[in-house]
C-alpha cells in the first residue's frame, strides 16, 4: 500500500472501514462487522459490494480484491507452490544478456573512460 499515493492510502482505508462497520447495520448480521463474518455471509456482504448498484461500492470491492490478491501472490509459500521463481529468471537473462551485449557494453564504458572529457580535441571542430 506504500506505492500508492497518500489520497489513495487515505481514501481506501476509509472505504475499507465503511464496509466493515457498515455490515453492522445490515439486516440479518448481528451487529457484527463485516471482519468477523465467515464463510457464506462473508461472502454474501462481499458480494453485495461488489455488486452494488452504487459505482463508489463496487469500485472499493474491486480495489480490496485486487490488493488481497497481489498480497497472496507475493507469498512465497504461494509462489514456490506455482512454480514462479522470479530471481531464476532474472539470473537466467541476465547472464544470456551479459553473453550477448557484454563485449558492445564494455567497449562503451573503455571508451567512456580512456580519454579526459574536459581535453580539447582539435579534431571534433
Amino acid at each position: 500500500m506504500r506505492s500508492l499515493p497518500r489520497l489513495a492510502r487515505t481514501l481506501l482505508a476509509v472505504g475499507l472501514a465503511v464496509y466493515d462497520v457498515s455490515a453492522m447495520v445490515w439486516p440479518g448480521h448481528l451487529l457484527r462487522p463485516a471482519s468477523t463474518l465467515s464463510g457464506e455471509r462473508a461472502e454474501r456482504w462481499f458480494l453485495r459490494w461488489r455488486n452494488s448498484p452504487l459505482a463508489l461500492q463496487r469500485q472499493l470491492a474491486k480495489g480490496a480484491k485486487g490488493l488481497l490478491c497481489l498480497a497472496y501472490y507475493e507469498m512465497p509459500e504461494v509462489q514456490h507452490h506455482l512454480g514462479y521463481r522470479p530471481d531464476l529468471w532474472i539470473t537466467k537473462v541476465r547472464e544470456q544478456r551479459q553473453a550477448d551485449y557484454g563485449a558492445v557494453i564494455q567497449a562503451q564504458a573503455d571508451q567512456l573512460t580512456r580519454t579526459d572529457p574536459m581535453t580539447f580535441r582539435g579534431d571534433l571542430m
